[in-house]
């Protein structure tokens, strides 16, 4: 793989790292083994089809739900919130949930529209192909999906006090 579309080894321990987490409420497997991780400055989106646990795992990562197996670390330290009042203490709490339904497809196709507009600017600004095709794929898989009512995305802003 050339040098300009690998990702930059991170300098620095994850803030938050969720390891083999697992849930599951009565005749459902909500997260089976689901690993996920942020580094300082990163930006993630989830997103899924409706019931794909995107929720699940900001409430178990947030004290609203206990995981039955797994690991939650902040920082590098193991944590375990009773609720969350407790990861609320610790610093972490969900500033703004945003949930977007079927209208959001023509706004979507208007990004994607205009973000393939203006294709030589955002290279120029420093960003590789690899971006290019991540972000219009996102763009275009979204508009899809919501086209046919089957996703949705959940927009989580998580805030860690100091």
């Amino acid at each position: 793989m050339p040098d300009s579309v690998k990702a930059a080894a991170p300098t620095e321990p994850p803030v938050v790292q969720m390891t083999d987490i697992s849930i599951t409420f009565p005749g459902v497997k909500a997260l089976d083994g689901v690993d996920f991780r942020m580094f300082p400055g990163e930006v993630h989106s989830l997103m899924g089809e409706n019931g794909a646990g995107k929720s699940t795992l900001i409430k178990a990562l947030t004290g609203v739900y206990s995981v039955d197996s797994g690991v939650i670390r902040l920082g590098g330290e193991q944590v375990t919130f009773a609720g969350p009042a407790q990861a609320q203490a610790a610093g972490l709490e969900v500033v703004n949930v945003y949930a977007f339904g079927h209208d959001y497809a023509e706004t979507l196709k208007r990004w994607r529209e205009r973000f393939l507009a203006q294709r030589e600017a955002v290279l120029q600004g420093g960003f590789d192909e690899r971006f290019m095709r991540i972000w219009e794929f996102y763009l275009a898989y979204c508009e899809a999906a919501f086209m046919e009512n089957n996703i949705d995305v959940l927009q989580v802003t998580l805030q860690k006090r100091a």
